[in-house]
């Protein structure tokens, strides 16, 4: 699908490089110049084509015919297998066949073990070649206290992991924005919620007649970061998600938005006081109490980001580098932060408007954007590969997206094998899944709209 957009895309994305600039010493130069810097001569695409191979996998389930619809063991048999088709389906590993016999498959045959038991044995069977994997085990659930979905996904994970030695993304929970209309106003705000990756609502996590917004997971999964306009002033916040217990991190008077979060316990964000447009960029150390604040950018100390303009709300940190949207005036532009904060390499893509940069796990050598068509105005998003030496090309991947509304806020799985993303192709903002070579594109939602989201790991005590 997406080769017959490359022409088209480079008319308008016409290259990625990383530059290194010493913050310092382009002090001086920054402010005697309102423009970026830009290369000397316009660099040619390097288009990686990925190519996806998805396994063929057919599902058989047998069982429980002699019951009724209407029993309860008959309604949750029916609603793990199609929980299940629909996440395997999701994940994008494997294509799912409805007629015949593939060589790898799965059986499902259930039947009561009392009243309130189901057991369900499994057989998994993969081949590759002449040789045959084959993997048999029973599974009990009961029906009062396990719910199907999540039964589910969990065999979703382990037949996902039979085939490719992974888990999945499949208990891996997505933390959204969503419109909800407060009971006591009647107004609708903007709220956090939890999805499953197949969309099902876990938990609604905030509520009440004021935004909560900007979500972001610390890296163990256990704790989530956001904004609240609670107290009127967009405070930073921590929610313990085993109990929802919330603290304030950061509370000075002004906006504090965009928090991202390292394995190490520090979360990067930035801070526009009361009254003035410019932001800066800091770091919470959050195993101290009250949590230590080092200012890693600011309007003051590096004239760079001082000419009007903005660091995003959007970051994400990987092995200590920070990767973040500055804006200048009308030009948006990504960088990359070193942890010592001495340099920053910028990601110079000419003439096109660049946002929501996120780097792609385990390793961050690929990071996903989104950018804005000058001539349509719709947006986007693209995969890169960065260089291993700054100056040289970044290689650009395919659209992931192309001619299907605006498509923004892409934030990859755990894994690194999936995105998620905001799109309005079916009119309404809605979460859809992409493959990184976007082939395999599914809508996991249809009740938005939804806008800025993460995808973080399931917490695991």
């Amino acid at each position: 699908m997406h080769n017959t957009h490359i022409a088209q895309t480079l008319c308008w994305l016409t290259a990625a490089l990383l530059l290194t600039i010493d913050l310092p010493a382009a002090t001086a130069a920054a402010a005697a110049s309102s423009s970026q810097a830009q290369p000397q001569h316009t660099p040619r695409l390097q288009i990686s084509h990925a190519v996806f191979d998805p396994i063929a996998l057919s599902i058989h389930t047998t069982g429980l015919a002699q019951l009724k619809p209407q029993d309860v063991a008959h309604k949750w048999w029916q609603q793990l297998q199609r929980t299940l088709r629909r996440n395997l389906d999701l994940c994008g590993v494997f294509q799912l066949q409805t007629t015949g016999q593939a060589a790898n498959f799965v059986t499902l045959h259930a039947h009561k073990a009392a009243d309130d038991k189901l057991q369900v044995n499994v057989v998994v069977q993969s081949q590759i070649g002449a040789a045959v994997a084959r993997q048999a085990q029973r599974f009990t659930y009961n029906l009062n206290k396990q719910r199907p979905k999540s039964q589910a996904r969990l065999l979703a994970s382990h037949i996902h992991k039979h085939f490719t030695n992974s888990p999945g993304p499949f208990l891996d929970p997505i933390a959204a924005e969503k419109k909800i209309v407060d009971r006591q106003t009647g107004k609708a705000f903007w709220q956090l919620v939890l999805l499953a990756m197949d969309g099902s609502l876990l938990k609604v996590l905030t509520r009440g007649a004021y935004h909560n917004v900007s979500p972001a997971f610390s890296r163990d999964g256990c704790s989530l970061f956001y904004t609240s306009y609670q107290h009127k002033n967009p405070n930073l916040m921590r929610m313990d998600l085993r109990t929802q217990r919330r603290v304030t991190l950061f509370g000075q008077p002004g906006m504090s938005v965009g928090a991202a979060a390292d394995a190490a316990g520090n979360v990067v964000f930035t801070h526009s006081p009361a009254g003035q447009r410019q932001s800066s960029l800091y770091r919470l150390d959050t195993r101290y109490a009250p949590p230590r604040v080092t200012a890693l950018l600011s309007a003051q100390n590096h004239p760079l980001f001082y000419l009007s303009s903005h660091i995003s709300a959007h970051m994400h940190l990987q092995n200590g580098s920070i990767l973040f949207t500055s804006i200048l005036r009308t030009s948006s532009r990504i960088y990359m932060l070193d942890a010592d904060a001495a340099k920053s390499r910028r990601v110079v893509l000419p003439e096109v408007q660049q946002f929501s940069a996120r780097f792609i796990p385990p390793d961050g050598n690929k990071f996903v954007f989104v950018a804005r068509d000058p001539q349509s105005k719709q947006k986007d998003i693209f995969v890169a590969q960065l260089p291993q030496q700054a100056g040289a090309f970044a290689t650009l991947m395919p659209a992931l997206t192309q001619n299907q509304g605006n498509n923004e806020n892409p934030d990859p799985a755990p894994d690194g094998q999936l995105l998620a993303f905001i799109s309005t192709r079916a009119g309404k903002q809605e979460i859809y899944l992409s493959t990184l070579d976007g082939n395999h594109q599914r809508r996991i939602t249809s009740n938005g709209p939804y806008e800025t989201l993460a995808w973080g790991c399931a917490c695991r005590e």
